[in-house]
């Protein structure tokens, strides 16, 4: 059997100094941590803060991104009524267009048509006006662009056609109304046979020779 070594007095006071300096070690490395604990607490606490702040503006901004959106919205309807009625009054009063006198006249038309697949086809013309043989659809914006143009002369026609099939063989004679147009597209909706209603002083100018038959 091995002897148990007996420690001296020295040895021993020198193992509990040893046991202290750990203890205190230990101690100071826990007091780090529950600083670092309570730093971390603290900054997600803050997050917690920025988060809702966040929020809120998120919340507020959208809000009067709507009321923006609506705003506008409001502004463009009124814009667009206004320009409708304007140009629509010249033309009801003159009952004429590209050399054609006409007997009916209609402003804001829409019609819906379901068709076969279940899908609906649905059209609005600004102004239109009939007689015996001829139809003149006249597209009214606030501000003319190229791409008016180009949907004036396919979508609208073609739509107009299948929606009242009773005109189908009229003849179709095109109108582009504005306050204001876009560069060059006076020039292109002349060149394509589609005439031209801008305002001219008090009163409405109509360019209107050499229509195309659409």
């Amino acid at each position: 059997m091995e002897e148990k070594k007996i420690l001296t007095f020295e040895e021993l006071m020198e193992g509990f100094d040893r046991i202290e300096k750990m203890q205190a070690e230990n101690a100071k490395k826990m007091a780090e941590n529950m600083k670092g604990f309570a730093e971390l607490r603290e900054l997600h606490e803050k997050n917690e803060k920025l988060f809702e702040r966040v929020e809120k503006l998120q919340e507020e901004n959208a809000k009067s991104f709507a009321e923006l959106h609506k705003e506008l919205g409001g502004i463009g309807d009124s814009n667009g009524k206004f320009c409708e009625s304007y140009f629509y009054s010249t033309l009801f009063n003159s009952m004429h267009f590209g050399g054609k006198d006409f007997d009916n006249i209609d402003k804001g038309l829409k019609r819906s048509k379901k068709l076969p697949d279940g899908k609906k086809l649905t059209g609005e013309y600004d102004v239109v006006m009939y007689n015996g043989n001829t139809i003149a659809l006249i597209e009214v914006k606030y501000k003319v662009k190229k791409n008016h143009i180009e949907n004036l002369k396919t979508n609208q026609v073609k739509m107009f056609k299948e929606l009242f099939p009773q005109y189908a063989n009229f003849d179709f004679y095109l109108g582009i109304a504005g306050l204001s147009f876009e560069d060059n597209t006076e020039k292109e909706a002349l060149e394509q046979g589609i005439g031209i209603l801008r305002p001219k002083g008090e009163n409405v100018e109509i360019i209107d020779d050499n229509l195309k038959v659409y």
